[in-house]
């Protein structure tokens, strides 16, 4: 599975663990996310994934929020609501900016 296609089912999973209010389900789902997006992170940074913007402006801020505010915010559940929100946002940028197939898969 592509790094963006990875991202994507463990953001889902995350968004539903979230509906589900399961407390241990969000820690797992939060940190399968996480890690994906650090590999999806690396594989913009080396060119394998193309997005339909130019700059990196856009892409770091989302790494952020995946990567730096989520797994401080995901611990407080008066937030999960408002982070599932976040979430949704984050899924539908992502099938904007880097739909699977603007990869490069000729590697």
């Amino acid at each position: 599975m592509i790094p963006v296609e990875q991202m994507m089912a463990s953001a889902r999973a995350l968004l539903e663990a979230l509906r589900k209010k399961d407390a241990a389900a969000i820690k797992g789902a939060a940190s399968r996310f996480v890690h994906s997006v650090e590999a999806s992170w690396r594989a913009f940074e080396d060119g394998e994934i193309a997005i339909h913007m130019r700059g990196r402006a856009f892409p770091l801020m989302m790494y952020n929020f995946a990567v730096v505010e989520l797994p401080e915010r995901i611990t407080d559940p008066e937030s999960w609501s408002a982070l599932a929100q976040e979430l949704r946002g984050f899924i539908n940028m992502i099938g904007l900016l880097a739909p699977s197939d603007t990869t490069d898969e000729s590697s």
